[in-house]
């Protein structure tokens, strides 16, 4: 038996493993883009956002853990001056090493923004702020107010429900007010509550659209969470 024999074969079971790792590691890849792709922003929240999230961090530390474990393997085929075997685990470290940093990526926090699986969480949430049933897309500097059309609330029943503006005690005195209203002093009351509701977002640091999507703000449903813990 050569002196090489011993490296070489717990290499070739590591080989095999360390491929089973990364297939498990790339089905749970596809996993999450199926389960991103089929979200319904709508009805997303905290409570189905957090563990998909959780689900896309979780999938960084076996990555880094595998390829330290593919670095070792590489410097003992080295050391054996075993060209075919370093080769083949090369191959596999940059396959794992670019599923790290093109398919999971980086969270929002990172300087250039969010990439990967994160990216394309985001796209999905996102997507309400751009073209679909609407004229045009949104910009990151247009106002925070002209977003909550997309989201359902268009009038003072919608601010009144969110809890942006007060003065009425239940849905049914602001339409009473409403109705008592002629056409310009409803205009006027509108153009009040309406200034109302859009400095009660600004209190909150919503003044844009960029502010939204960097409180994670997509639907009514995230609004109301976010307003929740104010």
């Amino acid at each position: 038996m050569t002196t090489t024999e011993p490296p070489l074969h717990h290499l070739t079971t590591l080989y095999r493993d360390s491929v089973d790792q990364m297939n498990e590691l790339f089905a749970e890849i596809d996993s999450l883009e199926k389960d991103i792709a089929a979200l319904n922003p709508p009805d997303v929240g905290v409570a189905e956002l957090t563990p998909l999230e959780k689900r896309i961090d979780d999938l960084i530390t076996p990555h880094e853990v595998l390829l330290d474990s593919l670095s070792d393997a590489l410097k003992t085929a080295w050391h054996a001056n075993q060209a075919d075997v370093i080769d083949k685990f090369s191959t596999l470290k940059e396959r794992i090493q670019k599923s790290l940093t093109m398919a999971v990526g980086h969270g929002h926090e990172a300087e250039n923004g969010p990439t990967g699986l994160y990216r394309l969480l985001e796209d999905r949430l996102f997507a309400i702020y751009e073209n679909g049933e609407f004229k045009s897309p949104l910009r990151d500097n247009d106002s925070a107010m002209d977003a909550l059309e997309r989201f359902g609330i268009w009038d003072l029943k919608g601010y009144w429900s969110l809890g942006i503006i007060s003065g009425f005690s239940d849905l049914e005195q602001l339409d009473e007010e409403l109705k008592s209203k002629s056409p310009e002093e409803r205009i006027e009351m509108e153009t009040k509550y309406t200034e109302e509701a859009r400095q009660h977002l600004a209190e909150l640091g919503l003044t844009t659209v960029r502010d939204l999507k960097d409180a994670y703000i997509f639907s009514k449903k995230s609004l109301q969470e976010y307003l929740a813990l104010d």
